[in-house]
């Protein structure tokens, strides 16, 4: 009897345990209030994530990944996009390749959004330390051709998110620094 009992009992607080990860909970992107890149530097000048880009094909900002001068930062990376309901649009273990912004199946682009960045990886110690683990997550913001007018992107409609977004072309690729204006022109 007493093992009955021990056992209906680590089944109840198994099962209080798992709630909260059940297909049933909302998905909560849990973006934090400032758009900030993510940067990655274990022994070297690193890598960068930026916070946006800009898939409209004209060169600039066309493809989130990251990037910088010491790509050997990385030894392996898992970078997954996810969507404000929790569905996966993308997913590579190329990270330096990145994302484009397409909707595989339909060819079109996503629209212009924030969406949630998923990485897992591991920061490479070039023999100098060990290598070290890292995984998390941040949102980017996806800022798509304007639908009305040639060559601009979209802006948000709350504009001043733009003053906290780092695009790719703001970095300097040797320090990681972000001293430059974007490129891109924005339309409202």
């Amino acid at each position: 009897m007493k093992s009955f009992i021990t056992t209906i009992l680590l089944l109840a607080l198994f099962t209080a345990c798992k709630k909260g990860d059940d297909s049933t909970t909302p998905f909560s992107m849990s973006c934090p209030t400032k758009a900030v890149p993510i940067y990655f530097s274990y022994q070297g000048a690193g890598v960068v994530l930026p916070s946006g880009f800009t898939p409209n094909g004209d060169g600039k900002n066309d493809v989130l990944r990251f990037f910088g001068f010491d790509s050997a930062t990385v030894k392996a990376m898992t970078l997954r996009v996810v969507d404000g309901t929790g569905n996966t649009l993308f997913t590579t273990t190329t990270p330096f390749k990145g994302w484009d912004g397409m909707n595989t199946s339909t060819g079109k682009p996503y629209p212009t959004a924030q969406y949630r960045i998923e990485y897992d990886g591991i920061l490479n110690g070039k023999g100098l330390k060990a290598d070290s683990t890292v995984k998390g997550h941040t949102c980017v913001w996806l800022f798509g051709q304007h639908p009305t007018q040639t060559g601009c992107v979209q802006a948000p409609s709350d504009v001043s998110i733009l003053n906290d977004i780092k695009f790719e072309d703001q970095f300097d690729p040797f320090t990681l620094a972000s001293p430059y204006t974007t490129a891109e022109n924005f339309c409202p």
